[in-house]
């Protein structure tokens, strides 16, 4: 059985053809997707905003509603849960830990 941090980590693994640590998975994918300078957090953020960004003209659940940010978020854990549920997470608990491949 595959735990959905399992899965996430695949899907880093997939896009950035990398076979690193879960850390070093996420940081080949922001780099494959040109966030290539800052900490983890920071690069991680960069993707959610740039990926929530690209899907909110076409988005069929509306993130300024949910939390007003539009996909310009400044914080990681807020910029998460807004990408968890732009993938279709919804309920209770944390949307980004429930995500697994995206």
């Amino acid at each position: 059985m595959t735990t959905n941090q399992e899965a996430r980590q695949a899907t880093c693994r997939t896009a950035a053809s990398s076979a690193l640590t879960v850390d070093g998975d996420w940081l080949a994918m922001c780099d494959a997707n040109g966030m290539t300078t800052g900490t983890i957090n920071e690069r991680m953020l960069k993707y959610f905003n740039a990926a929530l960004g690209a899907a909110w003209d076409v988005a069929a659940w509306d993130e300024v509603d949910w939390d007003g940010a539009d996909g310009n978020h400044t914080n990681i854990n807020e910029a998460a849960a807004a990408f968890g549920e732009s993938n279709g997470i919804t309920g209770p608990g944390s949307l980004f830990s429930q995500l697994g491949s995206f």
